[in-house]
């Protein structure tokens, strides 16, 4: 009797150390459980090691490879299992939130074409390459990703792509970006400034107003971007306290942007003798204005056509450029 209470507590212990994996996603589960050494969903390994129908902690974290073909997966919870992932894609499926951040090997990642909101890539040091294309993401944080080298990025609903913490960031793709306004490449590193696989132009990208780059590189930029890409429209720019949100700095405060036509400039030092000019996409000056010792100025476009226009505040001691848009 003893030996049999024995098994059965050993029975007992062995299941609860095999640490089953909960999949909210059926279809997600059974597409991993189609891997084989024929399959090369997880690189050619069977997951499904013991034949027991179920995925085991021991079992994902034995993968380096996930390859999901497109399909009808909307969740891939159980995921942050996979802790030793290198290559990971799941392109065209149904996924709405990715979280990568229990992988901290992963190189290289395609979730395109999904419907993510959120994507979390936070903290992985290795990850070089990423395609997050052909999703509604209205922002995505590279700025912890110390080795990327390339984005693939098009087709979302950003309005600000920032690369100027991605020390080696070189390549990027973010045509279809109806919505962006601003991408920041100031990184200290030198771009690809040609049209390659992984470093198309930008096109169709109607409100894209200001790329900012670092100083060396900013001739290359414009010549790419103006004569190979023709985006005669944007400003490209190594002054990236452009951007065109409303903003305080050296106390300035230019507020709000974008504005139905009044912007509003609040100094906490009254400047003197400073001028105030601003020029529309052409380069051409719409607009001059002296101030003298003042602490607030409103600068009314309210005539002007709706847009994208460079604001510029200057006296002997003082100069700020700055992206302002008028609905």
């Amino acid at each position: 009797m003893k030996k049999f209470i024995f098994l059965i507590v050993f029975l007992l212990s062995c299941y609860s150390n095999a640490q089953i994996i909960n999949f909210p996603d059926p279809v997600f589960k059974a597409v991993l459980l189609q891997s084989s050494t024929s399959n090369p969903i997880c690189g050619g390994i069977k997951i499904d090691a013991n034949n027991d129908g179920e995925i085991e902690i021991s079992e994902a974290e034995a993968i380096y490879i996930m390859q999901i073909p497109s399909g009808n997966i909307t969740d891939i919870t159980g995921i942050e299992y996979f802790v030793n992932l290198v290559t990971c894609g799941f392109p065209s499926n149904q996924v709405t939130h990715a979280d990568f951040t229990h992988s901290p090997n992963l190189q290289t990642l395609s979730v395109a074409n999904n419907q993510l909101q959120s994507l979390n890539v936070s903290g992985l040091n290795q990850l070089y390459f990423i395609n997050c294309g052909g999703n509604p993401l209205t922002s995505v944080n590279f700025s912890s990703l110390p080795a990327l080298d390339t984005c693939i990025c098009s087709y979302l609903d950003v309005t600000e792509l920032d690369f100027s913490n991605n020390p080696v960031f070189r390549r990027l793709a973010c045509n279809d970006n109806i919505n962006m306004v601003t991408v920041k490449i100031n990184n200290g590193y030198p771009h690809v400034a040609s049209n390659t696989i992984y470093n198309s132009c930008w096109d169709n990208t109607p409100n894209l107003t200001y790329v900012c780059v670092d100083s060396f590189e900013q001739t290359a930029m414009e010549d790419y971007l103006y004569n190979s890409c023709g985006l005669t429209n944007v400003i490209v720019t190594d002054n990236c306290a452009m951007s065109n949100e409303s903003f305080t700095t050296n106390n300035i405060t230019i507020a709000p942007n974008p504005s139905n036509g009044v912007f509003t400039l609040s100094f906490t030092t009254s400047l003197e003798n400073a001028t105030i000019e601003v020029y529309n996409l052409l380069g051409q000056e719409v607009y001059n204005s002296k101030l003298n010792n003042l602490d607030t100025y409103n600068l009314d476009l309210s005539g002007f056509a709706s847009g994208t226009y460079l604001l510029k505040l200057k006296n002997s001691n003082y100069s700020l450029e700055k992206i302002i848009i008028k609905k």
